[in-house]
């Protein structure tokens, strides 16, 4: 930093007004203490709102870190920097409870993360919040045992080499453990794992874009394209809800390529399939999809048949990476609108439409729902239960979407596809099949093995007739 004069440069500056010093002055603070004493405050405010905006900024569709990483960072720096006469760091940061968090600031790092963990493990999903602060609370409380019985007493040791000895060893025994766990693959015997391993082989079973071409965009979801023996194409457009049929398309095509079309898939994960919509950053490549997907099929006289087909409820009934209110009111009615045009136009064109309303979804639809853990039945924690949700429980939260998305297709002259009907029976909406294979991939998707033996209602949309 440069050091200057400030008695003899003073003069010839014009008067300084607050905001101008925190911004320009702010690193050199401490030569101006004695003439605007309220600058550190100013300082460790600026630095306190950086953080609040991080807080109020942040969320899951920003990528952290990143320069946005900044905000808290720098604000912890501005607080620091402002040093001990700030009004923030004088009566709020060195009270005695601040300061006693401060104490036990490192066990509480190391003590939260694994509880949160067991808690979402045990939870299956992201646990409820009254879980979450019971953890947080039991953090707090091992730090605090922790400095106090762990780490003040050794501190409080001279060094010795028989301490230090012990300390590694108990060190190398747990790791040795840990690794003699982790090649045992923990403890089979304590679960059917013959259960256990159908439930979990759905990590890997969505079957998209497996064998297809790939032609690429620049900050745009990429085209996919599989050729059978005939030049008559379908195209595919919507998220990845479309995208979970494609191995049952796959089939097809291995199976009879001289009675199947070739496919175009347009699509991207959380892309609402209509024109004229705005995104969240977090989804950028969703921008002009069904755009391109309309000129394809225009340009392309080989497209005959176009699906589209999505998580109709992530958009209509939750809004999900879209900007605005969707779930209900003006913006509701219009997205209905704009499929309803985007299928018309399609149509004027002289092209076969097709509309792929939702498949049950549901936490209890995952495979992983039907595992179950309970501490108290040690070492035999993991048991199971019955998946699946009441065909009625479903249809009563999200049947008024499907049918306006019905209504949608009768009066563009689409044809609907419910694949509802056929993955319920009249009461119930399984997610596991009669030989206890998983029917779903998660709570949102099918399972590319079920789609490829059974989703058949996609048929029609590929096949020559």
């Amino acid at each position: 930093m440069a050091w200057i004069n400030i008695q003899q440069s003073h003069h010839f500056l014009h008067p300084p007004s607050k905001i101008e010093i925190c911004l320009s002055n702010i690193f050199h603070h401490r030569l101006f203490e004695k003439q605007w004493p309220w600058l550190p405050s100013c300082i460790s405010f600026s630095g306190l709102a950086l953080i609040l905006g991080g807080f109020l900024i942040l969320n899951k569709e920003i990528a952290f870190p990143g320069a946005w990483a900044l905000l808290p960072v720098l604000g912890a720096v501005l607080i620091i920097f402002a040093g001990q006469t700030a009004w923030i760091n004088r009566n709020i940061l060195s009270s005695k409870t601040a300061v006693w968090f401060g104490l036990i600031s490192y066990p509480l790092y190391l003590w939260h993360w694994p509880l949160l963990s067991f808690a979402y493990i045990f939870a299956g999903d992201t646990p409820i919040a009254a879980t979450r602060l019971i953890m947080i609370i039991i953090s707090v409380i091992f730090a605090w045992l922790t400095y106090k019985f762990i780490e003040m007493p050794i501190r409080r040791f001279k060094l010795d080499w028989k301490l230090v000895i012990t300390l590694s060893l108990f060190m190398m025994i747990i790791g040795f453990l840990g690794i003699l766990i982790k090649e045992s693959k923990g403890f089979p015997s304590r679960i059917d794992m013959s259960r256990f391993n159908k439930i979990y082989s759905t990590s890997d079973s969505f079957g998209f874009p497996a064998d297809m071409k790939l032609i690429k965009f620049k900050n745009r979801s990429p085209i996919y394209i599989k050729k059978s023996a005939l030049t008559e194409t379908t195209l595919y457009l919507g998220d990845s809800n479309i995208e979970q049929y494609y191995p049952r398309i796959s089939e097809l095509i291995r199976q009879a390529p001289k009675d199947t079309n070739s496919v175009i898939f347009v699509s991207g994960g959380g892309c609402f399939p209509i024109t004229n919509v705005s995104y969240k950053a977090s989804v950028k490549h969703c921008i002009g999809l069904a755009d391109k997907a309309l000129k394809i099929a225009i340009d392309n006289k080989d497209i005959k048949t176009i699906v589209i087909g999505a998580n109709w409820m992530a958009y209509l009934n939750h809004s999900s990476n879209l900007i605005g209110n969707f779930r209900e009111g003006e913006l509701h009615h219009y997205a209905l609108e704009q499929l309803k045009k985007f299928i018309l136009k399609l149509k004027s064109n002289g092209k076969n439409v097709y509309l792929v309303l939702n498949i049950p979804t549901g936490k209890a639809l995952d495979p992983k729902y039907t595992l179950t853990r309970n501490i108290f039945n040690f070492p035999n924690i993991i048991g199971y239960r019955k998946g699946g949700i009441a065909r009625s429980e479903w249809w009563n939260k999200y049947g008024e979407v499907q049918n306006e998305l019905r209504e949608v297709g009768f009066l563009s002259g689409a044809i609907v596809i419910t694949p509802f009907e056929q993955l319920c029976n009249s009461t119930f909406c399984p997610s596991i099949d009669k030989n206890g294979e998983p029917i779903y991939r998660d709570k949102t998707h099918l399972h590319g093995r079920f789609v490829r033996e059974h989703a058949n209602f996609i048929d029609i949309t590929v096949m020559k007739k």
